[in-house]
């Protein structure tokens, strides 16, 4: 909070200083130079206020509220970021529990559900991790990686109706939310599943 205030304190004052030359000096370039560096500066303050009001005012926007809130609620965030530390150090045990400590503390964000179950995947436990992306989805029906992931678990068991299911709705989400190269990369699991089905 304090580096905030000091941000805001330093462009306040280089905007009152710019302000001060804009009145002292009358030349015409001085004063396109200043309004023009005032007008960035102001965007800089006005811009983030107009894009989180409409992001609480689109409710297409969930998605991007929940990763707002996950951001929001600290130790959440922090125990989420170990987790990964221990994924990314291959104690997937130790992950496992972290994860499930942080769903403990905000059982209302998807984010720990997804990695526990990318978890509970490496430790062959596709069954628990299926059961936990359902979590996920109920409660982030619009995240794409949630119907992905849940679609490539079922691929995994054979169960290939649920995958692609699943798997057709992760790629819509992908394709909605503007990310064409996740969808391409399903659509390789889709072909595979289809040539199964046959």
């Amino acid at each position: 909070m304090l580096s905030c205030n000091k941000f805001i304190y330093n462009h306040t004052n280089i905007v009152a200083i710019l302000f001060f030359a804009y009145t002292i000096y009358p030349s015409d370039q001085i004063k396109y130079m200043t309004k023009g560096i005032i007008a960035i500066l102001l965007s800089i303050f006005l811009l983030p206020a107009l894009f989180v009001f409409a992001q609480t005012e689109n409710p297409q926007r969930k998605e991007d509220l929940v990763i707002n809130r996950f951001v929001a609620d600290k130790p959440y965030s922090e125990a989420v970021h170990q987790g990964n530390i221990y994924i990314d150090a291959g104690m997937y045990s130790q992950a496992a529990e972290t994860f499930e400590k942080a769903i403990s503390m905000n059982p209302s964000l998807p984010d720990a559900y997804v990695d526990l179950a990318c978890v509970y995947d490496r430790l062959d436990r596709i069954e628990e991790a299926i059961e936990t992306l359902k979590k996920a989805s109920e409660k982030a029906p619009g995240e794409a990686s949630i119907y992905a992931n849940l679609g490539f678990m079922y691929y995994r068991l054979g169960e290939f109706r649920q995958a692609k299911t699943n798997l057709q709705k992760g790629k819509e989400l992908y394709v909605k939310r503007g990310e064409p190269q996740l969808a391409l990369n399903i659509d390789e699991v889709l072909v595979d599943i289809d040539s199964r089905l046959e």
